[in-house]
């Protein structure tokens, strides 16, 4: 299904994951924000103990301007495809690094396009991602433009794909949309707020986003509404969709995660130390890992009690910096259940299933986005030092 979507669309964009399929099916690939649809976060890879700089590739030739938020997609080919700022601080490319981390091509958005979201790379080798530029791209394996699509404001989530070749995505203009193959909208649905949120799809073709009117908006294929959740405050993360068709997500101000049913009632919330504005990760045990504001990783059991929480170091300039700060950067889980993710203190770290430390490494700047995992197990970081590393894991002997 997922294969299909990716061969049969020309279309599909930077951060979401589409729909539910076996990881077996799909093993070892990255080719999206989370890395499947649903957003859940998770690959299958042997068990790591240490972290090691396999090479880095700086984007700008000044430190953080601007900063790298868009999180790495892995093409099948091993390349890796990220938005980052241009040499003189105001230009974004889209780079792709072969899996030495030269470059192959970039592609240079408009003035000022700024690239938030992650891209997404079809079967047939097209990219798509969205831009602060107001645009929404479509680019050929080549980096060359097929077509592109204007928003209302910026576009700063990741998107989804459809069963025919839909792109869904969200915009600062409070509107998400429905945008097939040949550019064309086919719906869209005004909330009450700026929508940071990316867009998950289940199973059955719903899309869910949440909106800084502080719900957590759910739509059928067709851009009904079928319910909507309110929360005390904004809604910035991107929810992630269970297999059975929960849905798990923070909220910022109120601290709080939650977990609805399929219908939109309430399962559970859970309150953390802070703001919760990074992504959640549903693990292949079923639990949940997500940072906060408070300097914590949480992982929560399946029926929203805490089973482990690792607070970072501190980073001195910041003095008491928020693990994740945002939409971006969130946790993945990988090998044996390792939960990687970069945090406000400079660090990229790696946990174990029991949340005890395996190992971290230290980069210049603080880290904003989310790692993506290859097919050899190496991680792919981009950080506000304008560099993006790649870290090769070492098996333990």
């Amino acid at each position: 299904m997922w294969n299909k979507e990716l061969r049969t669309s020309g279309l599909t964009l930077t951060l979401l994951l589409i729909f539910a399929l076996p990881l077996s099916a799909q093993e070892g690939l990255w080719p999206m924000f989370r890395r499947l649809v649903e957003r859940v976060g998770m690959v299958r890879e042997p068990a790591h103990e240490k972290g090691i700089l396999s090479w880095s590739y700086r984007t700008a030739a000044i430190d953080g301007r601007p900063p790298i938020q868009s999180s790495a997609a892995i093409g099948d080919d091993g390349r890796i495809y990220i938005g980052a700022g241009g040499s003189d601080g105001e230009v974004t490319n889209l780079y792709v690094l072969d899996s030495a981390g030269s470059l192959a091509w970039s592609y240079r958005t408009g003035p000022y396009g700024f690239i938030d979201s992650s891209p997404l790379i079809a079967s047939s080798g097209k990219i798509y991602f969205g831009s602060k530029d107001y645009l929404l791209y479509a680019l050929g394996s080549n980096g060359s433009l097929i077509w592109s699509y204007m928003i209302g404001d910026d576009v700063w989530t990741c998107n989804a794909l459809g069963d025919g070749g839909e792109i869904y995505l969200g915009s600062a203009d409070k509107g998400l949309y429905a945008v097939d193959s040949n550019a064309s909208l086919k719906w869209s649905y005004k909330t009450g707020g700026e929508i940071a949120s990316s867009p998950a799809r289940g199973v059955d073709g719903r899309i869910c986003a949440g909106s800084h009117d502080n719900n957590m908006y759910v739509l059928d294929s067709i851009g009904s509404l079928l319910w909507s959740y309110r929360t005390k405050r904004i809604v910035y993360g991107s929810p992630i969709v269970g297999s059975d068709e929960k849905l798990y997500f923070g909220s910022s101000g109120d601290h709080n995660i939650y977990a609805l049913n399929s219908g939109g009632a309430l399962n559970w919330s859970y309150t953390t130390g802070w703001f919760v504005d990074s992504y959640l990760t549903l693990g292949s045990d079923g639990r949940i890992f997500v940072g906060s504001f408070d300097n914590r990783l949480y992982a929560l059991n399946s029926n929203g009690s805490l089973y482990w929480s690792y607070k970072t170091a501190v980073s001195p300039p910041f003095g008491d910096p928020p693990i994740m700060m945002p939409r971006q950067g969130s946790p993945i889980e990988g090998a044996g259940g390792t939960i990687y993710f970069g945090a406000f203190d400079n660090r990229v770290y790696a946990l174990g299933a029991n949340g005890s430390l395996l190992w971290s490494y230290m980069t210049a700047r603080f880290i904003q986005t989310s790692p993506a995992i290859g097919k050899d197990g190496r991680l792919y970081i981009g950080g506000t030092d304008s560099v993006i590393y790649c870290l090769r894991p070492i098996p333990p002997r």
